[in-house]
């Protein structure tokens, strides 16, 4: 009797395992991103959330109504199916995508971010030969950065071949590698656009930027960035570079390129 009680109980408990490993489902994945690129039934993405992978393609189908035009530097809220393809990026299938927010400007003129890795102590020598505010950095009362102005792809190919020595442009830090953007850039861009990046080392990865302003003045254009420094940071060493893309019509005014940093 004790034995066919015990087997009972044993094939109830191997009932009860089984149909609870059958309940269980894979759950979707969701997380904010930002928009870095656009193609034809998919996106290419910089993840915000910890969800294992800092960037990814996204694909969808026509069956997915999007209740908006996806464009660079947009922020979005994105559901996935649970089936990672391990690359990299990774390839991952949207089931919702969802618009959070416009991508950021000021003056109507895109922004971004993209932390690298310097490698050598000459970068402002080097930097020097290609910004347009050189002069700016012997006296001044104002702490100048310096500014490149890319006016095609070309450009942007010369400094990341010049520097590679002084940078490591294909550095990544939770985002696309200066190398990356650079990629974004076509041709087409160049059209009706210019590039301009501004470079700026801090003692701490926590240190972030606001551009101010960008304005046209007596022939400079003038970009004003204000350093935003948390009570408490971590001691890092961080070299940024803030990249503004400035339609044409917007230079055509200035013959060259000037930042200055504002503390807080």
């Amino acid at each position: 009797m004790k034995r066919l009680c015990s087997l009972f109980f044993a094939v109830v408990l191997c009932w009860m395992a089984l149909a609870g490993c059958a309940g269980k489902t894979e759950q979707n994945i969701k997380f904010e991103a930002s928009v870095e690129s656009v193609q034809d039934q998919s996106i290419l993405v910089t993840t915000s959330d910890d969800v294992g992978f800092d960037q990814a393609q996204v694909r969808f189908s026509d069956q997915l109504e999007l209740q908006f035009a996806p464009e660079p530097g947009q922020t979005v809220d994105i559901t996935i199916l649970p089936e990672i393809a391990e690359s990299y990026p990774v390839q991952v299938t949207a089931v919702d995508i969802r618009l959070i927010a416009q991508p950021t400007t000021v003056s109507g003129f895109p922004i971004s971010r993209v932390r690298t890795h310097q490698l050598a102590e000459a970068s402002l020598g080097f930097l020097a030969d290609y910004c347009d505010n050189a002069e700016t950095f012997v006296i001044s009362r104002e702490l100048h950065l310096p500014a490149m102005r890319f006016e095609n792809k070309s450009d942007i190919s010369d400094f990341i071949e010049a520097g590679q020595d002084i940078f490591d442009f294909e550095a990544a830090y939770n985002g696309p590698s200066f190398a990356d953007k650079a990629e974004l850039y076509s041709d087409d861009f160049f059209v009706a656009n210019v590039l301009v990046a501004i470079y700026i080392v801090e003692g701490s990865g926590s240190v972030t930027h606001e551009v101010e302003s960008v304005e046209c003045q007596q022939g400079v254009m003038r970009i004003v960035v204000e350093r935003q420094i948390p009570d408490i940071g971590t001691t890092d060493m961080a070299y940024w570079f803030i990249l503004l893309e400035i339609p044409r019509s917007e230079m055509s005014a200035c013959s060259r390129v000037d930042a200055v940093a504002l503390n807080p």
